[in-house]
């Protein structure tokens, strides 16, 4: 089923965007970096189903920890 494949790739991508992002909303509140991170992602082409699942991911990993940090 290559429509599933295109849509993993697409949530991949788009997961990996709102990571990359992530780092630059720590200092908001949970609701607006998720609201910025979705319009963000939302301005980007992803569809609201997408959007919502690479929020979800993104800002439901450890603000802390190993990986690169982006001040």
């Amino acid at each position: 089923s290559s429509d599933l494949d295109l849509d993993d790739d697409e949530l991949a991508r788009a997961i990996d965007l709102a990571v990359k992002r992530a780092p630059q909303l720590r200092s908001l509140d949970d609701q607006t970096a998720r609201r910025r991170l979705g319009g963000f992602l939302m301005r980007k082409g992803y569809s609201g189903g997408v959007v919502q699942t690479a929020v979800d991911r993104a800002l439901s990993a450890p603000r802390s920890g190993t990986g690169p940090f982006f001040a």
